[in-house]
């Protein structure tokens, strides 16, 4: 993770002292600051290039948390990178922040959600967590 730190310091005005103060908040990769991280809730189709497995199904669902300022952006964000590996984007079903909830529940386990956002604070990029087939939730 990369942190930016920003120093300050301030000299009293008979310079007797000097008074630091440090401040430093984490940064994506793209040195953007990472201060809200979206719990991104998304139903893809897959192609058959992805890196995904496959099971046949035609739908996939799939928990990304996604470090981002807005949730706009992180939607947007979210979508263009399983484009690139083919998995489409049909539907998002739910964007919350990951603050908002303890994700204690096992739907939260299925999808690895504390274990994603952990990966997303330690990298400051985009985590996919875990993607169920149509079929698989059949069962």
């Amino acid at each position: 993770m990369k942190v930016n730190v920003i120093e300050l310091f301030i000299t009293s005005l008979d310079n007797s002292s000097t008074i630091w103060f440090f401040n430093s908040k984490p940064v994506t990769s793209r040195g953007m600051y990472m201060s809200i991280f979206w719990v991104v809730d998304t139903k893809v189709r897959v192609l058959p290039q992805s890196s995904l497995p496959q099971d046949g199904s035609t739908f996939y669902f799939g928990r990304s948390i996604v470090p981002d300022e807005s949730k706009e952006s992180a939607v947007a964000r979210l979508t263009a990178a399983l484009e690139e590996d083919f998995m489409l984007v049909e539907e998002v079903s739910n964007v919350t922040t990951y603050d908002s909830q303890q994700w204690e529940t096992e739907a939260d386990e299925d999808f690895e959600t504390k274990e994603s956002y952990k990966e997303a604070l330690q990298t400051g990029e985009i985590a996919f967590g875990c993607f169920s087939s149509e079929l698989s939730m059949e069962d």
